[in-house]
């Protein structure tokens, strides 16, 4: 709905304004793909592999998960989640976790999406961006996961 939409957007813009005059390295790709996952490892924690092949941040990790790892096929991330980078990367830096392409929670909630990562990226003043593929969206379907990621970020 409209009401749903205006909300989603009003969120991200708030959200957004941490990444002011910051300079940020935006994670894309689709859900699912280890875009957390990968933010974690950049900031420095320490991973494990629990049942199922699950990857987690270790409990005797020096640095904490920074952004939440979600183990479903359901986006953990509503709007771009943006946290500091100065452990790892330096003094005015700054990660920004964005949700995953093909979200899974509906047409307006994809379309705040798109305008929450223009926000943030628009916030910023710099940004470097990362585009995470899940190995087994190459093999899957003759590569049409990759395929469907790249008309995305082409279009």
């Amino acid at each position: 709905s409209r009401a749903c939409l205006v909300r989603c957007i009003a969120h991200g813009e708030a959200v957004a304004s941490r990444a002011a005059g910051k300079r940020i390295v935006v994670v894309l790709g689709n859900t699912g793909a280890g875009k957390s996952a990968f933010i974690n490892y950049l900031h420095g924690c320490k991973f494990q592999y629990e049942e199922e092949d699950k990857m987690v941040v270790r409990d005797d990790s020096e640095l904490e998960e920074l952004m939440r790892i979600g183990h479903t096929n359901r986006s953990e991330t509503f709007s771009p989640q943006v946290e500091d980078a100065t452990d790892s990367l330096g003094s005015g830096f700054a990660y920004a976790d964005c949700p995953g392409f093909l979200d899974n929670r509906g047409f307006e909630i994809n379309v705040a999406n798109a305008a929450n990562v223009r926000h943030t990226v628009c916030a910023a003043s710099s940004a470097v961006v990362v585009v995470v593929v899940n190995y087994y969206s190459l093999r899957a379907d003759r590569g049409k996961g990759l395929h469907d990621l790249l008309r995305i970020l082409l279009s």
